[in-house]
Order: structure tokens, then sequence, then C-alpha cells
């Protein structure tokens, strides 16, 4: 028998990981303080082609790339969408509108990231690597 590296059905990113972040990330900063308040909007825009994300803070809302999430999923359930919640989160809880230390707090001490500034093609690509080692499923045993 040998092992070859293969990918699985479920390793392909869905709505229902990004819904599953998306929540998962929101359930975070609201344990980290309930000054979150209500789960944010969510708002798809074909037209942010160079933008990841957007954080509508006043508002309440996150606006995302539909062409940019095509592109990596991956990235955004990783970093994009708790970067962006982030935002919002600051916001509430510090009225820190920008990447301050509120939005800092928010991203290392309730989600766990690193807190970037900005994303890269590059840093989309790492985490399509680090979203393939995270599936359970990633060798296919040929006999």
């Amino acid at each position: 028998m040998r092992k070859i590296l293969g990918y699985s059905r479920g390793m392909r990113v869905t709505n229902a990981h990004f819904q599953n972040a998306f929540i998962d990330a929101w359930a975070r900063l609201r344990a980290y303080s309930p000054k979150a308040g209500p789960v944010p909007g969510l708002e798809w825009s074909k037209r942010m082609t160079r933008t990841a994300g957007m954080a509508c803070i006043e508002e309440g809302k996150v606006r995302l790339s539909v062409p940019l999430y095509h592109q990596y999923p991956e990235g955004f359930i990783l970093e994009i969408v708790p970067h962006e919640l982030a935002h919002v989160a600051a916001w509430r809880i510090f009225q820190d509108p920008g990447h301050g230390e509120g939005w800092k707090r928010c991203m290392h001490d309730a989600l766990g990231l690193q807190p970037h500034r900005l994303w890269t093609g590059a840093r989309m690509l790492q985490h399509r690597r680090r979203w393939v080692e995270m599936q359970e499923s990633k060798f296919l045993l040929e006999i």
C-alpha cells in the first residue's frame, strides 16, 4: 500500500463553512465582551475587486468582496471575516474606529489571531495550505 496525497470532497469551502466561521467568530467576540452586541449584518459586493472586506462600523455591518471570496475562500474564512468582525466589535466595545489597540485586542485576545492590517495574495495562499492541513481526510489510500 502506498499513501498518495489527495483531497477529499470535504476539503472545498462551502457556504456552511462560511456561515459557521462568521457565527463562531462573532460568538467569540461576544464572549470576550457582551458590549459587542448583536450579530452584524452581512453585505456582498461584486464591485469590490481590490478590497477583500470593509466594516461599516456605525451601521453595524460587514461588506465583503464576491470576486475575491471566490478566489480565496479559505483566506476569507480564516482571516478576512474575523478581521472585519473585529472592527465592528472594537467600535462597539472600545470606540476604536480603525486598527488601534481595541481592534488588536479583539483580534488577538478574543479571536486568537495575529492582527494584520492588510491582506496579501501570498498570505491567502498560505491559508489555502492551512485549510488543507486542517481537514481530516488528507490522504487517500491506494491499494
